[in-house]
């Protein structure tokens, strides 16, 4: 893998050979010995942590991996995370550790999320958690990552309160959907659409996304013209669809922002791509856009997304190049997402965090290397804590969903 802009700091132990001058030295004998007969895997994992063993590094995953609403999301970020750890296993792993991934379905149940949480830190025991995904679910089980102090790196959601500093066992590796939010008010307010309409989840959650949508427009002198509710998880999202679709009709708005996700936002868009052929969509990055093109075909064309990663279809960036070549090499060759290209960055970056950390690894090494660890993408895009803080990047692109399975931005 070529460097992607970081330099692991490799601690001098006690003991070893870089040490042989001092005044010490005689135990640089004994070191190498535990060299030459193979002990020193042992000797490192003896000391070390949760999930750290002589030959592997667990971590854990809560995930949706089935169940309703359509989305793959979770499965689609768990195979970018793979993607990332295979390659760096097949290289001989992290300081000669490979890294070993748990994933446990939630189904985007918070009770059930919570439960995954317990059963992998107390029973499997893992170092950290990665890559858990949604909102509710992901809030659900932060008691069980405090209880524990395990840390959770790159969760699959932008819900604003893991943004304000109150979650220090929480990394975040995407901008929140305030700022994806607040890059969609400037688009349509430098593109001047008039009525613009939103279609939210039934929920606080979405009532709340709302009213932070009117206050913004209201702020470029401009109002929210249509607010409609939907149904969250409905077994039937075209059944919760149709009374959104039937009132957007009655004055069909020129932007119609999705704040619904899956299955829910395809059969919303197919039903106003009917009755209201001149309305334009616009969603947040957690709509699944590959699934919006295996349920609408043609259908999806000009639908407009922010997405939190660059965009890997195209650019020449050693990260962008490593994600495509992996691809390729799938059989059959698999066409880029969006959702697995972040899950394949935020893999990058644990193996980064891992490498700083050194072979003496524990949660406490863990999350001081994740402070000191950066890379660098294309774009502008750069992932970069510092010490304290837990949000890496702020960085939104609009893309736009175009044919032939491209995409524009």
């Amino acid at each position: 893998m070529p460097s992607i802009g970081f330099k692991p700091a490799m601690r001098t132990l006690p003991g070893s050979p870089e040490r042989a001058r001092h005044p010490g030295a005689a135990l640089s004998v004994r070191w190498r010995r535990l060299v030459a007969s193979g002990l020193i895997a042992w000797a490192f994992a003896a000391q070390a942590g949760p999930g750290v063993h002589a030959d592997r590094i667990v971590l854990g995953q809560s995930a949706k991996l089935s169940g309703a609403s359509g989305t793959l999301a979770g499965v689609q970020y768990r195979a970018g995370l793979l993607l990332a750890f295979d390659q760096v296993n097949r290289e001989g792993g992290v300081h000669g550790r490979r890294i070993e991934l748990v994933s446990l379905d939630d189904r985007i149940d918070p009770v059930r999320a919570r439960a995954n949480t317990r059963e992998l830190i107390e029973r499997v025991g893992v170092l950290a958690m990665i890559g858990s995904t949604f909102s509710n679910t992901v809030l659900g089980a932060l008691p069980v990552l405090a209880e524990h102090g395990v840390p959770l790196i790159a969760p699959y959601t932008g819900v604003g309160d893991l943004y304000t500093g109150r979650h220090p066992l929480v990394f975040m590796l995407r901008a929140s959907f305030d700022d994806e939010l607040s890059a969609i008010v400037r688009h349509l307010g430098t593109v001047g659409y008039r009525r613009v309409g939103i279609v939210h989840y039934a929920i606080p959650m979405g009532d709340a996304l709302a009213n932070d949508l009117r206050r913004r427009l209201a702020a470029i002198a401009q109002g929210l013209a249509q607010v409609l509710p939907m149904a969250l998880a409905s077994p039937d999202p075209a059944a919760a669809a149709a009374p959104v679709i039937a009132g957007a009709a009655v004055h069909c708005v020129d932007l119609m922002l999705l704040g619904v996700s899956g299955r829910d936002a395809a059969e919303v868009i197919r039903g106003l791509r009917t009755r209201c052929p001149g309305t334009q969509f616009i969603a947040r990055s957690l709509v699944d856009p590959i699934m919006l093109r295996k349920e609408l075909g043609e259908h999806s064309t000009g639908i407009m997304l922010t997405q939190v990663v660059p965009n890997a279809a195209r650019g020449e960036h050693p990260l962008v190049k490593g994600y495509r070549s992996l691809l390729a090499r799938r059989q059959p060759p698999s066409t880029m997402d969006p959702t697995e290209f972040e899950g394949y960055l935020a893999g990058q970056f644990m193996i980064a965090a891992l490498r700083q950390a050194g072979p003496q690894l524990d949660r406490d090494a863990l999350i001081q290397a994740l402070e000191h660890t950066a890379i660098d993408g294309p774009d502008h895009y750069r992932l970069r804590f510092a010490r304290g803080e837990r949000v890496a990047t702020r960085y939104v692109n609009i893309v736009m969903l175009a044919d032939g399975q491209r995409w524009v931005d």
